[in-house]
Formats: structure tokens, C-alpha cells, sequence
């Protein structure tokens, strides 16, 4: 690895801002679209383009640094519901599949709760995440063990992953975003 990767690795230079198209070899979900913010205290990615549904692959994520050297995190799974575009401050949730009813966040930060998710804001206990949405009848409800499993994250920390679920009214204006994500770290 180069010396001045290495060293940038090691400590913060400054923040920075990616976009990429990328390619795969999946029949008709060849070109996605990946943008990427990483700042000092947080990260956060999102995927544009994908259609293939893997509980494996996460279309949008965030991390950021939790109390006691934890790392608190987000993610909006690859069901083929959504695209994610990020920029230099926030996340954009976007419909992609019209048939979708509905769509889900996990996120995950230790001693979160329900009550931690107020409309506007999420208050979780070492970051505070903007909301911006017009959906109604969102649900937060604590993770099931069995959802866990099937999802593969595997963690003794469970009781604190939050599953909170977005209805999407028939009709939804694709160029709109479903929600928007901005720290306030």
C-alpha cells in the first residue's frame, strides 16, 4: 500500500465526497451509481440502480462514532425498493420499485429505544439525525431476534437495533425523495 495511503488511513486528512458508476455482471442491473460522504465523525453511503434483492447487500448505510469506542450505524436493506443518493450533507431515500407498500431503516446504536424517534429528529444517545419525510404511519419497534437472524447481522446487541418501517401512499412521485437523513453531529 502507498506511504501516503497508509498515513491517511491512520488519521483524518479531511472530509470527502466520492461518486462512482460501477459495473456488474447481474442481467439488467448492470450500471449502478454509488456515492459516499466521509467526514470526520460519520460516513454515510448510498447505491443508485440496484434491482437485485440480497439481504447481503445494504442500498444505503451510515456510521458513526458511538460512546465508549462503539460504532453506531444505519442501514436501508437491498430488497429492490429503494435508491440511495448522498451528498456532500445528507442521505436521499428514493421509491424505486412502484409496487413497494412499504420500506424499512435498521438502525442501531447502543441504548436507543422507540422513544429515541420523534418526527424530525432521531435523538439517538451520540448523534442526532434530521428527518425530512412526508410518508405517514412510520412504525419504530425494536428488532426481533428472529429478524436478526434472517438478516445476518448477528449481535449480541439486539434489544438495540431499531426496525423502523415507512408506508408508501399508491401513487408516490418517484423524483421525490420517500425520506431524508442529515446528521447533526
Amino acid at each position: 500500500m502507498p506511504t501516503k495511503a497508509i498515513a491517511q488511513f491512520k488519521r483524518f486528512d479531511k472530509p470527502r465526497f466520492i461518486t462512482r458508476t460501477t459495473s456488474n455482471y447481474y442481467e439488467g442491473d448492470r450500471l449502478k451509481k454509488v456515492t459516499a460522504n466521509i467526514q470526520k465523525d460519520w460516513m454515510m453511503g448510498g447505491l443508485w440502480g440496484n434491482r437485485k434483492v440480497s439481504h447481503i447487500l445494504k442500498t444505503g448505510t451510515m456510521h458513526w462514532k458511538a460512546e465508549n469506542g462503539d460504532i453506531g450505524w444505519l442501514f436501508v436493506p437491498g430488497e429492490g425498493k429503494t435508491n440511495i443518493k448522498v451528498d456532500e450533507i445528507k442521505m436521499q431515500i428514493f421509491l424505486a420499485d412502484t409496487l413497494a407498500k412499504t420500506f424499512q431503516i435498521f438502525v442501531y446504536e447502543n441504548n436507543s429505544s422507540p422513544k429515541n424517534f420523534q418526527e424530525g429528529i432521531w435523538k439517538l444517545p451520540n448523534m442526532a439525525l434530521k428527518i425530512k419525510t412526508d410518508l405517514k404511519n412510520t412504525k419504530v419497534e425494536v428488532l426481533s431476534k428472529e429478524m436478526i437472524d434472517s438478516e445476518g447481522v448477528g449481535t449480541k446487541d439486539f434489544p438495540y437495533i431499531m426496525n423502523v418501517i415507512f408506508e408508501i401512499p399508491a401513487n408516490w412521485d418517484i423524483s421525490k425523495p420517500l425520506v431524508e437523513i442529515t446528521p447533526q453531529k
